[in-house]
């Protein structure tokens, strides 16, 4: 009385792999995706509060230069403007 070894049918895939390797590749996909969300966040985040500063900074250096010499800057007569 010989009893045969169970069938083994190949399936493509993922499905030749043991429990452990696909958990394993799961958790390491997962992390991966996580990973790549919060980067993306913290460049999205960081950049707008950088333009946003810069933006500030500009203002500042406009009203700086318009309260030092009486108003927006003008170029004098002469120039490549018409006058």
């Amino acid at each position: 009385m010989f009893s045969s070894p169970p069938e083994t049918r190949f399936r493509p895939g993922f499905g030749r792999w043991s429990l452990r390797a696909r958990l394993l590749g799961a958790l390491i996909a997962l992390l991966a995706v996580v990973c790549v969300v919060i980067g993306a966040v913290t460049e999205a985040a960081v950049h707008h509060f950088q333009v946003r500063q810069l933006d500030a900074r500009l203002v500042d250096a406009a009203h700086r230069n318009e309260s030092a010499f009486g108003g927006p800057h003008r170029p004098p007569n002469g120039d490549r403007d018409g006058s």
